[in-house]
């Protein structure tokens, strides 16, 4: 059986295939794992069966949970799952407001979607909507559009004139072949 402790020799062998280790830049950011702590994190898993999870902290590894991904370039990191937002409402007022800091202001929409609090691409939805429609874009659930408003009406309508016309086939056909 394998052992969980990774050998020196080992590490000495794959220590010239891996890139040189890079410091921490000027700008600061997340502490690099250094190479015999990720090879050593990498034998223990492959040794012993355990999850990424259960790595004791004893092997070196400052992080109290790390994984691996082969699409992150193979760098353990912290794990972080995002939680997702909330959906939220907007009030029309809002949204008006929220389009005339780009338009007026002059405001780009990276920095009016940061000092909304909310996400870009739905800013620009916003201010395509205003653009087009002006400041009718913003309805609101309960009044509709006057272009949906007419659509639902004739849609109605041709439901209804649908319906007459196949009563008057189905009688037409009654009295042209009254039964016997």
């Amino acid at each position: 059986m394998a052992t969980a402790h990774m050998p020196d020799e080992f590490f000495a062998l794959i220590v010239h295939h891996l890139t040189p280790e890079q410091p921490v830049g000027p700008r600061g950011g997340r502490p690099r794992v250094r190479h015999k702590v990720a090879v050593r994190v990498i034998w223990f898993v492959l040794a012993t069966g355990n999850r990424w999870e259960d790595v004791p902290r004893e092997l070196g590894c400052e992080l109290p949970q790390v994984w691996w991904s082969p699409s992150l370039r193979c760098k353990l990191r912290a794990r972080s799952l995002p939680m997702p937002r909330p959906r939220s409402t907007y009030t029309a007022e809002f949204k008006l407001s929220a389009v005339k800091m780009i338009t007026e202001q002059k405001l780009s929409v990276a920095e009016a979607a940061r000092r909304l609090d909310v996400g870009e691409n739905l800013l620009r939805e916003w201010r395509k909507a205003f653009l087009a429609r002006g400041d009718g874009a913003f309805p609101g659930h309960g009044t509709p559009a006057p272009a949906g408003d007419e659509l639902r009406r004739l849609r109605a309508e041709n439901a209804r004139l649908r319906a007459e016309r196949d009563l008057l086939k189905k009688a037409a056909a009654y009295f042209a072949n009254p039964p016997s």
